[in-house]
């Protein structure tokens, strides 16, 4: 049974079915968007009600993914993405043996059309190249066999050369700082953690590694031997690589997360002690106005990652390690000149020739060869 359904007097009736007017009302009813609350856990603590246009604000990102994405674009050392070493590998593998394959077909067709060729100049493609080149607009098939060998063995090798090259520059590639992919790693954590395929590219999200105790052998261990950085973990920058030297380096990943540590242990020791005979208002001027407030749990919507620059560092480690390059020779003439036995006067001149070594050593960006550090030690 059909109905007529019209939109107005003047149109003409439409025929459509009972099942088709059902089917379009259930769509209709089934289109209906119903508003439903947020089910991010951070959302949820915060207060919508006050009005907050985050759709209208771009430095405010969707938590999850979105956010991850802006903190490695607003901080170039956290950039790291997986090399898939393996994957590039087994991709110039699947290359190189089809292109062995390819070969080793022209190669027997080559030989077959010279020898037993069936067509018009068959014995004469391997001498004339534009023989071979004019076979294309041939309507023999047997022809065009060893040009359309050539061609699809060029679209593969092209395809080879590329990929290998990309495989070569992706490998130059820097590798990231081990403190910066924990850093990365406790941030994705904590903060606004992701989840699904590719979240464990930058180590296991569920596996935390005490930061007092990292902390302690990032200050102690990397100055006399510099731990050796993850083979589990296949990354790289996209940044190019700086050159530090090991006390620069040492200071950077080593003294200042020990320093921010202490200061931030001080400042959660500071506040779980009461303060005796102060009221709870005097207290929360305390907190307001101390220089520990930086470490509060902040809200979600300001950075949660403390940052350093390198520039000042560098610029100070460098006004140290000239000073030190000053004063060592003055140092070493002033001692030796009130030593009077040749024995004495052997050992601080070894001794001297010996810190000189280090501080070439450890005050260069390793630039410097074997060679030159030994004549600058012997001069």
């Amino acid at each position: 049974m059909a109905a007529y359904v019209s939109s107005s007097p003047t149109d003409p009736p439409v025929l459509t079915s009972k099942a088709e007017q059902l089917d379009s009302s259930f769509t209709a009813v089934d289109s209906v968007e119903v508003p439903l609350g947020p089910t991010c856990s951070l959302c949820m603590e915060h207060d919508w009600t006050k009005g907050d246009p985050v759709e209208d604000d771009l430095r405010r990102p969707v938590h999850g993914w979105p956010s991850l994405s802006q903190l490695m674009a607003n901080t170039p050392d956290f950039a790291a993405f997986a090399r898939f070493r393996d994957l590039n590998v087994k991709s110039l593998l699947y290359y190189q043996a089809e292109l062995t394959d390819l070969r080793t077909k022209l190669h027997r067709l080559e030989w077959n059309d010279h020898r037993h060729g069936h067509f018009k100049n068959a014995s004469r493609l391997t001498a004339r190249i534009d023989k071979i080149i004019l076979t294309e607009g041939s309507d023999d098939g047997r022809e065009q066999r060893q040009w359309r060998l050539v061609k699809r063995m060029r679209t593969v090798l092209k395809e080879y050369n590329e990929a290998l090259l990309l495989f070569s520059q992706i490998s130059a590639l820097p590798e990231p700082e081990t403190y910066n992919v924990k850093s990365l790693r406790d941030w994705i954590r904590e903060s606004f953690s992701v989840s699904g395929p590719g979240s464990e590219t930058w180590g296991d999200l569920h596996r935390g590694e005490s930061l007092k105790r990292q902390t302690w052998r990032s200050l102690i261990g990397d100055l006399i031997w510099p731990q050796e950085k993850p083979t589990d973990l296949d990354l790289v920058l996209t940044d190019p690589p700086r050159a530090i030297d090991p006390i620069t380096k040492w200071v950077k990943f080593g003294f200042v997360p020990f320093w921010q540590s202490v200061r931030s242990a001080i400042y959660i020791r500071s506040q779980r002690t009461p303060n005796l005979g102060k009221d709870i208002e005097a207290q929360d001027i305390t907190v307001r106005d101390s220089p520990w407030r930086r470490f509060e749990k902040r809200d979600y919507q300001k950075p949660t990652l403390a940052t350093f620059s390198d520039k000042r560092l560098l610029r100070v480690i460098s006004v140290l390690s000239t000073i030190v390059a000053c004063l060592l020779p003055t140092l070493a003439i002033t001692v030796l000149s009130q030593l009077h036995g040749l024995r004495d006067l052997l050992l601080c001149l070894a001794g001297f020739t010996v810190i000189f070594a280090f501080g070439l050593i450890f005050f260069t960006t390793g630039s410097a060869t074997k060679l030159e550090v030994f004549v600058a030690s012997a001069a």
